[in-house]
């Protein structure tokens, strides 16, 4: 494969865009050669993309078809030549997750962080499945928490899945719970859902080739492939929506196909129970809590608030939490892209300190309080600062490209608050009431030797 200018990789999750060879590569069967694509090849593919506009509107990606396809390859609606064709992802899980699960009696990658998804909950049917007094968010929570002490007998291999995937492992969890009841619903042969379904994530073999066992990590990987890959499908479909709406828009795509995904709030008509995306979305929220994923754990007395540095970033160290690390990294990204530097003047922050040259008064309920903010001035490349009173006119030109590409990553800038704070950025966090609450409590109680800067 090499001496021929090829490479050797897994076609399973990397796109090739001149096609793989088999048998030319090491190690196991994913293993294929990608072909060289010289300049030549590029401006081909270039010139082919514009006959792509099909294979795009019916959420697909054009490309060869030695490559892997998490679905069906459909023919005639991509440009070039016979053998590039519109890879369409089919639905991910076939389970509805409706079976009883016996009880009577709950920022990875550049996904979007789930924490910061509205969600409205499990719907009436859907909280029926465990005889359950409430609906909505309370609902899914709950049928979260019947299927923990299940789930937890996985979180190994949904750990050792989200990592190699770099996958939120509370999404993971919240969808295994979702469409197997943690496998409580699942048959002696590991099927489900009239037999169409296969594992902890109700994999459709209709749509794919099983890979590994029922309660396998490899089947897990594979279930979060699916979901990947139907996330990025949304993206390019809806290539308007934040990482965290597309987040939400694959989830239901993951039980009814990419093309069900029409509308943001019409995104769970047509999947099971009407409520795929809302319900899963809560359920992995609450997992957050429960230790799956960085950032919300609250068991024990461990702290998740940690020191953060970065290439954009001076002033005053920083302090912020494990769930927070990924908007940093999108904050140094805008600050990159603008030339500009971060310069920080507070972060971390515990309850009833004294903060002294607050611009403002600062929040009850402050995100500072769960490690989830910043304060900062924005350094120009001369050095000088853009500091509150400046970044408040909004004509600073460095400053206004910063805060644009902040607020374009999903961010939220004070600025545009009715009591204005402009040197300060947020995930709004705070707006989940639940979540907040546990975490002010946990991390204010494990992390007071954290200083405040």
């Amino acid at each position: 494969c090499t001496s021929q200018g090829g490479k050797c990789q897994d076609y399973s999750v990397r796109t090739c865009l001149a096609g793989y060879e088999d048998n030319k590569c090491g190690g196991n069967a994913l293993r294929r050669c990608c072909l060289q694509c010289d300049s030549s090849c590029e401006s081909d593919h270039q010139t082919w993309s514009a006959g792509d506009s099909d294979c795009s509107n019916a959420g697909g990606q054009c490309k060869m078809d030695s490559n892997f396809c998490n679905g069906q390859f459909q023919t005639g609606i991509c440009g070039g030549p016979a053998g590039r064709k519109c890879c369409v992802p089919g639905p991910g899980g076939s389970s509805s997750g409706s079976g009883n699960s016996g009880s009577t009696g709950a920022g990875y990658g550049h996904y979007g962080n789930i924490m910061n998804v509205d969600t409205t909950g499990a719907s009436p049917n859907t909280s029926r499945q465990d005889r359950l007094e409430q609906i909505g968010v309370p609902a899914s929570h709950k049928l979260a928490e019947n299927d923990l002490s299940r789930l937890n007998n996985y979180k190994s291999q949904i750990e050792e899945a989200a990592t190699a995937k770099n996958m939120d492992p509370a999404v993971i969890a919240a969808i295994i719970s979702r469409e197997s009841r943690a496998g409580n619903t699942l048959h002696d042969n590991g099927y489900g859902d009239n037999g169409n379904g296969f594992g902890l994530m109700q994999v459709d073999i209709r749509y794919h080739t099983i890979v590994g066992g029922p309660y396998s990590t490899e089947h897990i990987k594979q279930g979060t492939q699916i979901l990947i890959d139907t996330i990025n499908c949304v993206k390019n479909k809806h290539s308007d929506w934040t990482a965290e709406m597309a987040l939400k828009g694959g989830i239901p795509g993951y039980n009814a196909g990419c093309g069900n995904v029409q509308t943001y709030a019409g995104m769970d008509v047509g999947t099971t129970g009407e409520d795929y995306a809302n319900d899963v979305v809560a359920r992995a929220q609450w997992l957050r809590g429960q230790g799956f994923g960085q950032g919300t754990s609250t068991a024990g007395s461990s702290c998740t608030v940690h020191p953060y540095s970065n290439t954009r970033f001076v002033g005053d160290p920083i302090h912020v939490e494990d769930g927070f690390r990924d908007s940093m990294d999108k904050i140094n990204t805008a600050a990159t892209e603008c030339n500009v530097r971060v310069y920080i003047t507070h972060s971390w922050r515990k309850v009833g300190e004294v903060i002294s040259g607050a611009i403002v008064t600062p929040a009850k309920r402050s995100n500072h309080f769960v490690g989830h903010a910043i304060d900062m001035n924005v350094q120009r490349p001369d050095g000088t600062l853009c500091n509150s009173s400046c970044l408040r006119g909004q004509s600073d030109s460095d400053a206004t490209c910063f805060i644009g590409k902040v607020q374009a990553a999903g961010l939220t800038w004070g600025g545009v608050w009715n009591t204005t704070d402009p040197v300060h950025i947020d995930d709004r966090l705070n707006l989940n009431t639940a979540v907040y609450d546990t975490m002010v409590d946990s991390l204010q109680r494990a992390c007071q030797h954290i200083p405040m800067t």
